[in-house]
């Protein structure tokens, strides 16, 4: 929460529903509106790489330099980027109120990023299911 020259009422209480009335910094709404866009551009990049429908979309995939960063930024740290960014979107609390139970289900999202990252980070092998079927099919 911040100053009330800084923060802005979301809507007067007297029409506001049960959870609307707290007070949104407008730097705390930049910050969520950062971690929800970021998620989408991460995820964005990994759903076009890893379709590879055009050349240009294979670029992680066509070095053949021997160099895996490319392949498992695309497999493993940008997935578990976006995830990362969108569990905390969803756990972060504006109002620094109780614990509301409906943000429960980023802590899965949270986790899963965190392995995805971590999978990636300690170099361990990929999963032949975990490749996209159009590269399986290359590397036979």
């Amino acid at each position: 929460m911040g100053s009330p020259g800084v923060c802005r009422l979301v809507q007067r209480l007297e029409r506001a529903p049960p959870l609307a009335g707290a007070m949104v910094c407008q730097d705390e709404a930049v910050v969520l509106v950062g971690l929800i866009l970021g998620g989408v551009a991460a995820m964005a990049l990994v759903l076009w790489s890893r379709g590879g429908r055009t050349h240009r979309a294979r670029w992680w995939a066509d070095k053949g330099t021997g160099d895996a960063l490319d392949e498992r930024l695309v497999l493993f740290f940008l997935p578990g980027i976006a995830l990362g960014l969108w569990g905390f979107a969803l756990l972060y609390d504006f109002s620094g109120s109780q614990v509301q139970w409906w943000r429960l289900p980023a802590l899965p999202a949270l986790l899963l990023g965190f392995v995805l990252i971590m999978w990636g980070g300690l170099q361990l092998p990929v999963p032949r299911w975990y490749l996209p079927a159009w590269l399986r099919r290359r590397r036979r």
